[in-house]
């Protein structure tokens, strides 16, 4: 359904010729049919806009949308029976632009906590949508509307102190909701467990380079700051304090900055997502500038695929720490990836099973540049070779190979020659047929003939045709 506009322009204390700009409110979450209603409040007048949702198309949206001068507004969305909205009420700011506020129909997701403290601050996560609140001495709780649906959540650890951390149970989840006029509670313990520090260490980075960890629901940046800084803060660390078990984590790379994650090494050998704490743990995040690696198709006609052949290449970290794999497929002639200097990795570079590749696997560590690698294609077949005898002098003759089973080549495909001499075919692996014809009115022998191929010798294989 189109909008319903509200012209709040006349106003008393507003130039009927001042600017005004839309400020939409957008539904969704409510049933086909169901009336909606907002109301937009200023110093000296309000304006309420209606509309009905329409649900012939499910992607529809209904909203509501007035035309307001710049300014502060207060609006309130009135009460749906048997849904909850959010926001409810609120205030905003008409500065210059049209402005759009989606507001939510659906049903209250409550979660409960138990087990901290007295005003610890906790929250939860659903979707890209983090609430807190501070713990009470009856548990406090965090409230989402939601419309029909299933929704992950994460529920985030609570620090108490420097040796102690609270974790949740559960800590991630999946929440359904379902139905109208329906309340949704979700119970969350709390655990008081033993923390140690985890400290990441950022290494060649240049100064003043922001980077970061998330960890959970937490994501916390810092910065390097001038070299040779013996203070362990000034080389930009970040620490957390987590319990004993698997640290789960993602680190941020400055790729727009030019640089990237190479590896990362410490106690317990973690990877790039994830490390077991045992104690206090340092691991150093080594950086690197990013380059390309690209791999590239020879250009010599008897290295190439045929056309509009995929091959992919694959990327494996060489040792634990270093990069995640890394896969890139299509009928491109090059294949580019972005890597940091000093990342080491095993590639192997996989194509149509008729051609042998070279080189199929290797290693190769990022330098301080961009790195080319040639990869040749040689066809895996069997050279046919058609001899002719007794063509009349001055006549074309053409050899067509009519069927089969290879991908390398569309049929029928052809070769044509202007007198005598051989016509040669370099076939894979598969099942052929084929035909004889000449520009004269000689008959060749044999005219048709059948072709097996079933390994790729060395040696070619010769076919006589007479021609009478």
């Amino acid at each position: 359904m189109s909008a319903r506009s509200v012209d709040a322009r006349a106003r008393p204390s507003v130039d009927p010729l001042v600017s005004t700009y839309e400020l939409s409110f957008l539904e969704i979450g409510l049933a086909g049919g169901i009336p909606w209603s907002v109301t937009v409040t200023w110093s000296n007048g309000t304006a309420t806009g209606t509309n009905t949702t329409n649900r012939t198309n499910p992607t529809n949206e209904s909203n509501i949308t007035f035309l307001l001068a710049d300014g502060v507004y207060e609006y309130t969305v009135h009460n749906v029976t048997d849904y909850t909205s959010s926001p409810a009420s609120g205030s905003i700011t008409v500065n210059g632009t049209n402005l759009n506020l989606t507001i939510t129909f659906g049903q209250k997701v409550e979660f409960f906590e138990s087990g901290l403290p007295k005003d610890l601050t906790w929250s939860v996560e659903i979707g890209n949508l983090t609430e807190t609140n501070r713990s009470t001495s009856g548990g406090g709780g965090i409230l989402f509307v939601e419309p029909d649906g299933v929704y992950k959540y994460a529920v985030s650890s609570v620090s108490n102190g420097t040796f102690h951390i609270r974790v949740p149970s559960p800590a991630a989840g999946n929440v359904s909701v379902a139905g109208t006029n329906t309340f949704v509670t979700v119970g969350i313990t709390y655990a008081l467990e033993t923390a140690y520090s985890v400290m990441f260490v950022a290494s060649h980075l240049p100064p003043f380079m922001s980077w970061s960890v998330q960890s959970g629901l937490l994501n916390r940046t810092n910065s390097t700051l001038l070299l040779g800084h013996s203070n362990r803060t000034s080389r930009g660390d970040i620490q957390f304090s987590e319990p004993a078990g698997t640290m789960s984590f993602s680190i941020s790379t400055p790729r727009a900055d030019g640089y990237g994650v190479a590896k990362l090494v410490g106690a317990n050998h973690p990877n790039l997502t994830s490390g077991d704490i045992s104690g206090n743990t340092t691991w150093t995040v080594d950086f690197g500038a990013l380059f390309n690696l690209s791999f590239n198709m020879s250009g010599l006609p008897q290295y190439e695929l045929y056309p509009n052949a995929s091959w992919g290449v694959t990327l494996t970290p060489s040792t634990t720490g270093e990069g995640p794999s890394t896969y890139n497929d299509s009928n491109n002639t090059t294949h580019n990836f972005t890597l940091p200097a000093g990342v080491a990795y095993r590639f192997t570079i996989t194509g149509p099973s008729s051609y042998k590749i070279l080189p199929s696997s290797g290693s190769v560590t990022m330098p301080d540049r961009n790195l080319n690698k040639t990869v040749r294609f040689k066809l895996i077949g069997e050279p046919i070779v058609f001899v002719e005898h007794g063509l009349d002098r001055g006549l074309n003759w053409t050899v067509t190979i009519t069927t089969g089973t290879t991908e390398v080549y569309s049929f029928p495909l052809a070769m044509s020659r202007h007198g005598s001499g051989p016509l040669r075919f370099e076939l894979p692996v598969g099942n052929y047929t084929y035909s004889i014809s000449s520009s004269g009115n000689q008959t060749a022998t044999p005219a048709t003939g059948a072709i097996t191929v079933h390994t790729a010798p060395s040696a070619a294989r010769s076919i006589a045709i007479t021609f009478s």
